[in-house]
């Protein structure tokens, strides 16, 4: 009687084993027309279920590695989303500045537009301000003082 083993193709139905976490011993046995001690004697021997956790593990490891670079992308649209919107913020807070018109109303306006623009930029960036009033712009306008009238001619 021929020796079996010579014509199993053991290298087909091991790859099929590690590449396939969900199938069994007993779905493969039947597969290939085997018993299923057959296949559990050589799958001990060659440690198959080691293999098979090896290669789920590295599969793991690159949906995780690609997941993440995939975050980061997502992460710095976001970034440079919110940076353009805190220079913009920042820029119609100096235009109000800028144009003099230091009205209570306006400066209010300004500075509140400054502070956040400063503030989404500082957070973007992840700058960190050890002052309690993180992300604020310190503007101190005198209203009716020599300084301000002058300045708005």
């Amino acid at each position: 009687m021929p020796n079996i083993t010579t014509r199993i193709d053991w290298s087909t139905i091991r790859r099929e084993y590690i590449a396939n976490p969900d199938k069994t011993l007993r779905e493969i046995s039947k597969k290939y027309n085997l018993s299923i001690r057959t296949i559990a004697l050589k799958c001990r021997k060659e440690e198959w279920v080691r293999l098979r956790g090896e290669r789920t593990k590295k599969e793991l490891e690159q949906i995780k590695v690609k997941w993440l670079d995939k975050l980061a992308d997502r992460q710095e649209e976001a970034n440079n989303r919110h940076l353009t919107i805190s220079k913009i913020l920042q820029e119609i807070g100096a235009d109000y500045i800028q144009r003099k018109k230091f009205t209570p109303r306006n400066y209010r306006e300004a500075k509140e537009t400054l502070n956040e623009g400063v503030a989404l930029e500082r957070q973007v960036l992840n700058i960190v301000n050890n002052d309690k009033q993180q992300g604020t712009v310190a503007i101190q306008i005198n209203f009716g003082s020599k300084e301000v009238e002058e300045y708005a001619k």
